[in-house]
C-alpha cells in the first residue's frame, strides 16, 4: 500500500526483496508466477488477495530464515523480521516525493537498516563462533583486503575449512579423491563462482565428523543460509545503487562500534527505536550539543568512605558512579527532559506507560528526522 511516497517500495515489495535474498521462487512461495508478478507490481490485484500474498511471503521468508534451526538461526530471523517490521512502521510517515528512489533508499539503508542490523548482531554476538557476530569483524559483512573484496560466503567457507581441518580446497578433494570438487571449492573461495545454498549444505553434510568437535552440521548449514542471503543482499545493493556502494554500507556497519551508546535501562538499545536514537545523537552532534551530554558523565569515583561505612552504602555509591560514567544514561536523561517538555511524558504516570510513551517519542523523532534528510535531498 502506497502512502504518498510512490518512489519507495511498499511493504509487499519489501517482502519480495527479502524472498529474493533467500532465493525463494514460486515453488517455495506456493503461488503461480502470474499472481506473484501482479502482487510484486501492485497492479490488477484485490486488497484481500494482496494481503494473502503478504502473509504468505512473510511466513515463507521466516521459514527460510529459520531452516535449519541452530544458534545462528535466531540472528538471521531477528534481522529479517526486525528490518521488515521497522520498514512497515516507518513507511506511512515518510515523505519522499520528488526525491530519486535510489537516494531515498540510500538514506534508509544508511540510517535505518544498517544500524538495526548492527544492533542485532551486537546484542547476540554470544550466539556466534569466534568473531562471527563481532560487529567490526562480522563474517556476513564484506571486507576488503587490498583490491579484493571478501564476501560473506567466502568468509564462512574459509572458516568451515579451517574447522574441518582442511587448510585448502586441496585437502577436501584429497579426502574424498575428487579433483572436480577441489576445483569447485577453489572457485568458491576466490569468488569466481557463487555456490548455491544447496551446494554448500551438501558440502558440509559430507564432512559432519570433521566439524563435530566444535559444531554440528545444522549449525554450519544455518551459517551458510545466512551467508547466502547476506551476499545476495549486498550484491543487490550494488545493483540498485552503484557498484561498490555496498562497501560503503559495510564500512558504516563496522564504524558503528566506535560510537554506539547504551543506557542502563535498555531504552536506547531497543531494536524498534535504535535507528531513531542514532538520529537523535546525530542531531545533537550537528547542533554542537552532544559534547554537553558527554561532559555530564563523571570520569572518576570521587568519594571516599569512613571505615564504618556499610557495604550497602558503598555499593549504592558505586552504582551511582557507574551510572554517572555512562554517557548513554545522560543521553537518555536529556531525551526524557525533551519528552516531558513536549508533553509526551508525565511524572504522574506509571513507569510502563512512560516507557511506551518514551519509545513512541523517540520513534516519532526518527521519522521526522528522516523526512528532514529527504527534504535536504530536494534542495
Amino acid at each position: 500500500m502506497k502512502h504518498g511516497n510512490q518512489n519507495l517500495p511498499d511493504n509487499v515489495q519489501a517482502l519480495f526483496f527479502a524472498c529474493d535474498c533467500f532465493n525463494l521462487g514460486e515453488k517455495e512461495l506456493g503461488s503461480r508466477r502470474m499472481k506473484l508478478n501482479r502482487a510484486r507490481s501492485g497492479k490488477n490485484i484485490s486488497t484481500d488477495e494482496r494481503e494473502r500474498i503478504r502473509q504468505r511471503l512473510y511466513v515463507s521468508v521466516r521459514t527460510a530464515a529459520q531452516t535449519p534451526i541452530a544458534r545462528c538461526t535466531f540472528v538471521t530471523d531477528d534481522i529479517v523480521t526486525s528490518l521488515i517490521e521497522t520498514y512497515e512502521r516507518l513507511l506511512p510517515h515518510l515523505k519522499t516525493q520528488g526525491v530519486p528512489s535510489a537516494d531515498a533508499m540510500w538514506v534508509l539503508a544508511k540510517h535505518v537498516f544498517v544500524p538495526t542490523a548492527y544492533l542485532i548482531v551486537f546484542k547476540k554476538h554470544d550466539l556466534g563462533l569466534g568473531t562471527e557476530f563481532h560487529g567490526d569483524k562480522c563474517w556476513y559483512v564484506p571486507k576488503t583486503e587490498g583490491r579484493r573484496v571478501i564476501k560473506p560466503i567466502q568468509q564462512v567457507l574459509d572458516c568451515w575449512l579451517r574447522v574441518a581441518g582442511f587448510r585448502t580446497a586441496y585437502g577436501v578433494s584429497k579426502k574424498i579423491d575428487s579433483e572436480s570438487l577441489r576445483h569447485k571449492i577453489d572457485n568458491w573461495l576466490s569468488g569466481k563462482v557463487t555456490p548455491s545454498k544447496t551446494d554448500l549444505h551438501s558440502l558440509v553434510a559430507k564432512f559432519a565428523d570433521e566439524v563435530s568437535w566444535l559444531d554440528d552440521v545444522d549449525a554450519w548449514k544455518a551459517r551458510f543460509t545466512l551467508a547466502c542471503a547476506a551476499q545476495n543482499m549486498w550484491n543487490k545493493a550494488d545493483e540498485y545503487f552503484t557498484p561498490t556502494q555496498s562497501e560503503k554500507l559495510a564500512q558504516a556497519f563496522r564504524d558503528l562500534v566506535k560510537t554506539i551508546r547504551f543506557d542502563d535501562e535498555g531504552v536506547l538499545g531497543e531494536t524498534r527505536i535504535f535507528f531513531a536514537a542514532r538520529l537523535m545523537q546525530r542531531r545533537l552532534q550537528q547542533d554542537k550539543n552532544w559534547e554537553k551530554v558527554f561532559a555530564a558523565a563523571s570520569k572518576s569515583m570521587g568519594k571516599t568512605f569512613p571505615v564504618d561505612a556499610s557495604d550497602e552504602e558503598i555499593d549504592e555509591h558505586r552504582n551511582q558512579i557507574f551510572w554517572q560514567m555512562n554517557p548513554g544514561n545522560h543521553f537518555l536523561a536529556s531525551i526524557k527532559e525533551m519528552a516531558i517538555t513536549d508533553g509526551f511524558l508525565s511524572r504522574t504516570k506509571s513507569s510502563t506507560e512512560n516507557r511506551m510513551a518514551l519509545e513512541k517519542y523517540i520513534f516519532d523523532f526518527g521519522w521526522r528526522e528522516l523526512n528532514l534528510i529527504f527534504n535536504s535531498k530536494l534542495k
